[in-house]
């Protein structure tokens, strides 16, 4: 007599097949979705940091006078006009401010940490032309650590910057 179904034993390899297919399956899938939670904190990061970079490169460049860390990590920039504009790096953001007005350049998503440890702003006078270097990292992202990923540091961002209108 001929029985139908299964026996216990392939029952039991079934369950375990799907078990190891299952949980390969799961791991990949947190992965990917931990990469491209890391991926996109990198993208962030990038982009918080080209905008405070190329805000405040504007401004310097457009100066007429600076004044590097009479306050630690803050520039201060006087415009042609005579207004002066203050870039700081406070807490973990770096904020501009104008008369009575702070705008935050870097959101709190984000932990902008100078490059040298101590200051962003370097401010060099040589050959009668003020030049500004500008240096910082950003190492966190929406509660991510960027740093492995986008290098040691976090995502560098460095830059120097002439004053055109130096002396006007």
């Amino acid at each position: 007599m001929k029985k139908n179904g299964f026996t216990l034993v392939e029952i039991l390899v079934a369950m375990g097949i799907l078990t190891m297919v299952m949980t390969f399956s799961s791991m990949m899938l947190y992965s990917t979705y931990k990469g491209a939670r890391k991926a996109g904190a990198i993208a962030q990061a990038k982009s918080e940091g080209a905008y405070a970079m190329k805000a405040m490169s504007n401004l310097i460049s457009f100066g007429t006078k600076i004044s590097c860390n009479l306050v630690p990590n803050s520039l201060v920039v006087t415009r042609l006009n005579g207004d002066q504009v203050t870039y700081s790096l406070t807490g973990k953001q770096i904020a501009s401010t104008s008369g009575l007005l702070v705008q935050n350049l870097t959101s709190t998503n984000v932990a902008v940490v100078p490059c040298s440890g101590t200051t962003i702003f370097s401010c060099n006078a040589a050959t009668g032309a003020q030049t500004v270097n500008i240096c910082f990292n950003i190492n966190r992202a929406n509660s991510i650590d960027v740093t492995d990923s986008a290098g040691l540091n976090g995502v560098n961002f460095q830059s120097q910057v002439t004053l055109e209108n130096f002396g006007n």
